[in-house]
């Protein structure tokens, strides 16, 4: 691939502070690679996925999920986007940063283009931002637009929209200022809730807003073309500012349910890009068409407290300790994820070379099966019951994730006794049962937006929709407003430290269970396909078919 010109960021003063904190967002922003056409060599340049993660919806302000992380992520575009886990230009052709750090300017491209041929204007952003904030939205992600000027405050009622930090001041100049200095911000306008919306779309379509493939329209390089349960297919956004330096004239998403399915169509050629399991992993550890990446997601259990019997902190705690983590994923697992004994991941930074993990040096529960069960007995006595309820119900996804909850159910049945009950649902069903508190106990995950611990944490504030625990906790939540106040990196680290701890070991309000890896098999002809342990999973914007392709 040709490299053509490259265009820097011009950055304001930054203080010693912040360049000692969180790594990956400190030093540098990665050059955009503009220019030269690079497109790829093989005629046909149509790449096909075996794809597990189901899009529930095309709404930036809407999102939650993974499949629909992907997706936007390949058909939208923001000021920034994501490539060698660094933000790089996208719609933004530069952003100057104040010396305080407080204002962003960003300069939006004159010939950045919706689909439709109308061009991105700083206004649409303005507007696609205040309407995640806005509160009649009831958007999920509103809280990743709270480190700007009065956005909480609008979200809650207290101020009105024009007293928000975003301002549009032409077409193509967009300023955005800051409650305080935050080293990721520009790694936070990578994510959907980020991304510009048109308002007379918005205006027109309603309800019925980015609910199909044709009510909406695209800034990234490639459009929807099909979009439903078995299939989503994109073509190339011949409007794209960048489009010569797309080479993908099409990607065929298939959407399976099951490892066996997507090796079966790899080997028989029907996809170049396919997941893989423990049951493969062994057949194709000498080949280099397997890799296997990091991806900064954890996996736990989350407990409905407004359930009786798990709103009792010792029945929760005995859960807790009744999982063996070694042997899920030893056993049951078999790909290369770790035993969880918290719930931030290994690959997220702390302070100079050194990760979260590293610093703290705390995992914050072991399987302790003996104390589970004196745990489980304390709790049933201060509940006034002689034993457990009848059934306990486990919402599960319905796909190769349904393993984990088997797993888990008879790990709970063998050491505590419970009766449970599997729930097996789609990805789309399941974030409506958890928005409702229509389960007992969940499995679930959370991967990180962007490279922070306070990525996993504030998940729990008792303000966040995505709080499904309906946890409540002050001391909780003061400790993550004083890790955001501090300017002490040290201290930063020292406050999330005890507030994971709380959500864990003193309340269990979720119960880890491994960190994941991600192993899958790609064609050797496919050519720059990013792959990114944090935000949406992959970038297709660069990825090409090379020669050797037919």
């Amino acid at each position: 691939m040709n490299k053509g010109k490259r265009k820097k960021f011009r950055y304001g003063l930054i203080g010693s502070f912040i360049c000692s904190i969180w790594l990956v967002a400190c030093n540098s922003i990665v050059d955009s690679m503009k220019g030269e056409s690079t497109i790829g060599s093989a005629k046909n340049q149509v790449l096909r996925i075996a794809e597990m993660n189901e899009a529930s919806s095309l709404d930036p302000a809407k999102v939650v999920d993974n499949g629909s992380f992907i997706l936007l992520n390949n058909v939208q575009e923001g000021l920034m986007r994501l490539k060698n886990k660094q933000p790089v230009e996208g719609i933004a052709e530069n952003v100057n940063i104040s010396s305080d750090q407080l204002t962003y300017t960003f300069t939006l491209r004159k010939d950045a283009k919706w689909s439709d041929g109308k061009p991105i204007t700083a206004q649409d952003f303005e507007f696609g931002w205040k309407r995640v904030l806005d509160p009649k939205t009831k958007s999920s992600y509103s809280f990743i637009l709270f480190p700007i000027q009065g956005a909480k405050e609008y979200h809650d009622g207290i101020k009105n929209q024009n007293e928000v930090g975003i301002t549009s001041l032409d077409p193509h100049t967009l300023v955005v200022k800051l409650k305080e200095p935050m080293l990721n911000f520009l790694s936070l306008t990578t994510l959907p809730a980020y991304l510009p919306q048109r308002q007379d779309l918005v205006t027109k379509f309603g309800d019925k807003y980015a609910t199909t493939s044709q009510n909406t329209v695209y800034s990234g390089p490639f459009v929807v073309k099909e979009f439903n349960r078995a299939k989503t297919v994109l073509t190339k956004n011949d409007r794209y500012w960048d489009r010569n330096n797309v080479s993908l004239q099409q990607v065929e998403l298939r959407l399976v349910k099951n490892i066996d399915t997507a090796v079966q169509l790899y080997q028989s050629n029907q996809v170049d890009i396919a997941p893989v399991n423990r049951k493969y992993i062994g057949s194709f550890k000498d080949s280099s068409e397997l890799k296997i990446v990091e991806r900064a997601t954890s996996y736990y259990l989350v407990m409905n407290q407004q359930n009786k019997f798990l709103a009792n902190p010792n029945i929760r705690r005995a859960i807790n300790l009744s999982i063996n983590r070694q042997k899920l994923t030893d056993q049951i697992l078999r790909d290369g994820s770790k035993p969880a004994g918290a719930l931030i991941h290994p690959a997220i930074s702390g302070i100079g070379n050194k990760s979260f993990r590293q610093m703290t040096k705390k995992e914050w529960v072991r399987y302790q099966p003996q104390q589970a069960k004196a745990l489980l007995a304390k709790g049933l006595s201060e509940l006034n019951m002689d034993k457990p309820p009848d059934e306990i119900h486990l919402l599960s996804y319905d796909d190769e994730k349904r393993e984990v909850a088997i797993a888990v159910k008879k790990q709970l049945q063998d050491i505590l006794g419970l009766q449970v009950q599997i729930d097996s649902v789609t990805s789309k069903e399941k974030i409506v049962c958890q928005n409702q508190g229509k389960f007992d106990i969940a499995v679930s995950s959370w991967g990180a937006d962007y490279n922070d611990p306070i990525a996993y944490l504030e998940l729990w504030s008792a303000d966040r929709r995505l709080n499904i625990a309906r946890f409540k906790d002050k001391e909780f939540n003061d400790l993550l407003e004083k890790s955001k106040k501090t300017v002490l990196p040290e201290e930063k680290i020292k406050h999330l430290s005890i507030a994971e701890k709380k959500l864990i070991q003193d309340q269990a309000v979720i119960v880890p269970l491994f960190y994941r890896t991600s192993s899958f098999l790609q064609k050797p002809y496919v050519q720059d396909f990013y792959n990114h342990a944090i935000g949406a999973d992959y970038s297709l914007k660069w990825t090409y078919l090379s020669s050797n392709h037919s």
